[in-house]
C-alpha cells in the first residue's frame, strides 16, 4: 500500500468520514484520491474524493456535511444558516475537468475508461424513492449506504452506464496515479465552516494551484474484494467502548462524543479542530 500523503488534510469532518469508510472497504487493485484542484477555461474545479475500482472505471464523488435535503427544486445544506447547494453539479463538473485533464497527459496515452459522478451525504438519510433528472438515487451515498456497501454502489454506478468505454485495468489505475501525482500537496491552515456541519465543521485556507492527498493500493495480483464496514468494530476489554475505523460508524451505532484527558476512545479518532472533543 501506497499512502500519499500518510494522513490527508480534508476541510471537513464530513470528507475525513466518506475517506475513511471507503478506504477500510478498498480491494487490492484499487485506488483512493482526496481532494484534487483542477483550473480549465471553464474555471476552478474540484473532486473532493476519487475513487478508482478495477474492473469497473473512475468516480468523482463531491461530499456534503451537516443536513442534507431536497425541497423540490434545490439540494439544500441546513447549518447555522440554511443555503442552496448544487453537489451535482460540482461532481458532473469535476469528472469532465479530470478527464480533460488526463486528455492532455502523455502519460494517459488518450485512453477510454468508464467514468460516473455521485454525491456523498455522510450525515443525512435521502429517501429511497427521490428520482430527480439529472440525480438518480443510484448516484447518492447517504449515511446508510456508506454504513452498508459503498464500494458496491460505485462499482454499480459505473458497471450499469450504457458506454463502449471498457471498465478500469490496473493499467489504467496505475496511468491515473502517474499523471496525478506530481500535484500531490498539502493545505495549511484551518477557520471554522459552520455550513459544512452544526458539530464539527471546518474549513481549510487552501495554498496550493492542485492539492491531492492520495492513498493509493495497488497489487500486482489479487482477487477483488469488499470489508463490510458492519464488522469494523473492535471490542476493547475494560469499560471502554467499542473502537471502529471511523467516527461516522461509532455515531451510527451510538458511540461517542469523546472528550480530550476524559474518555480513552478520545485517542482512536482524529480531532480535525483540535477542540479536544471527537464523534460528536
Amino acid at each position: 500500500m501506497t499512502v500519499e500523503p500518510a494522513e490527508p488534510a480534508f476541510r471537513s469532518s464530513a470528507e475525513l468520514d466518506v475517506w475513511q469508510v471507503l478506504r477500510a472497504n478498498l480491494g487490492p487493485d484499487d485506488v483512493l484520491l482526496a481532494n484534487l484542484r483542477l483550473t480549465d477555461h471553464a474555471g476552478d474545479h474540484e473532486g473532493d474524493i476519487i475513487v478508482g475500482l478495477r474492473g469497473a472505471g473512475i468516480a468523482v464523488i463531491e461530499v456534503k456535511g451537516g443536513r442534507v435535503t431536497h425541497n423540490g427544486t434545490d439540494w439544500v445544506q441546513h447549518g447555522s444558516v440554511s443555503k442552496p447547494i448544487d453537489p451535482v453539479g460540482q461532481a458532473r463538473r469535476g469528472k469532465y475537468s479530470l478527464r480533460s485533464y488526463l486528455d492532455s497527459r502523455d502519460a494517459w496515452d488518450r485512453r477510454r475508461v468508464r467514468m460516473a459522478h455521485l454525491v456523498a451525504f455522510p450525515y443525512s438519510t435521502i429517501p429511497r424513492d427521490l428520482s430527480l433528472p439529472e440525480c438518480p438515487r443510484w448516484i447518492i451515498l447517504d449515511k446508510n449506504d456508506l454504513s452498508a456497501h459503498p464500494l458496491e454502489i460505485i462499482r454499480s454506478a459505473l458497471v450499469n452506464q450504457e458506454t463502449d468505454n471498457p471498465p478500469a485495468t490496473v493499467d489504467d489505475l496505475s496511468a491515473l496515479v502517474r499523471c496525478l501525482r506530481p500535484a500531490i500537496d498539502v493545505p495549511t491552515g484551518a477557520t471554522t465552516k459552520d455550513s459544512e456541519s452544526p458539530h464539527r465543521a471546518r474549513h481549510w485556507a487552501w495554498v496550493a494551484a492542485a492539492l491531492i492527498a492520495a492513498v493509493v493500493i495497488i497489487a500486482t495480483a489479487g482477487t477483488y474484494f469488499f470489508r463490510s464496514s458492519h464488522a469494523s468494530s473492535t471490542p476493547v476489554s475494560g469499560d471502554t467502548d467499542p473502537r471502529f475505523v471511523t467516527c461516522l460508524q461509532a455515531k451510527a451505532a451510538g458511540y461517542g462524543r469523546y472528550h480530550e484527558g476524559q474518555d480513552p476512545e478520545y485517542a482512536w479518532y482524529r480531532d480535525l479542530d483540535r477542540d479536544g472533543v471527537v464523534c460528536e
